[in-house]
């Protein structure tokens, strides 16, 4: 019989997945706490959560949801990284963490309802996140207004350069 911690641990999981914007799982074998510690702030700070887990637990949260193609990338230690909005800022983080640090590598993720490996993982922290993506259309936008205003008035500039100097001509007169 499982233990009830395992169970709680299984059903908190599941229901966290099922509002999970995703999640990627990292192994960090020969990591010091110091090392993790700093990886996990980085990581909430971009609002996703790590959590360690057994591989055999976490592979009966994914069935549990559905989620098949993970089993094979499941072998050693297992850090959950997984967000509820906006996975790919988190993505970035843990991509520039698996870099600056050999001891920390991707096994898979999950994204988009796709399973990944670890390229694929590589591969999907190089799209804008969705702060770039508004950001991007904010100064878009930004560009836009500015050039319709300098229209604008350039049109108020020409306009009543050409009253004054109808003025002038009626005075003239």
């Amino acid at each position: 019989m499982p233990k009830q911690w395992k169970v709680d641990l299984v059903q908190d999981m599941v229901e966290k997945l099922a509002q999970m914007d995703g999640l990627v799982v990292l192994n960090f074998s020969g990591v010091t706490v110091q090392e993790m510690e700093e990886l996990r702030r980085q990581i909430e700070k971009n609002g996703g959560r790590a959590k360690v887990m057994k591989n055999r637990l976490l592979q009966k949260v994914l069935e549990a949801r559905n989620v098949t193609g993970m089993k094979d990338y499941l072998k050693g230690m297992s850090l959950v990284v997984y967000a509820d909005q906006d996975i790919l800022s988190v993505l970035k983080v843990v991509v520039e963490a698996v870099k600056g640090n050999e001891k920390f590598s991707l096994k898979a993720g999950y994204l988009d309802g796709q399973v990944m490996d670890a390229k694929g993982v590589t591969e999907m922290s190089k799209v804008p996140s969705r702060k770039e993506l508004l950001a991007m259309i904010a100064g878009g936008l930004n560009g836009v207004i500015g050039s319709f205003a300098g229209a604008l008035n350039s049109i108020l500039v020409t306009f009543v350069g050409t009253i004054e100097a109808l003025e002038k001509k009626q005075e003239g007169k």
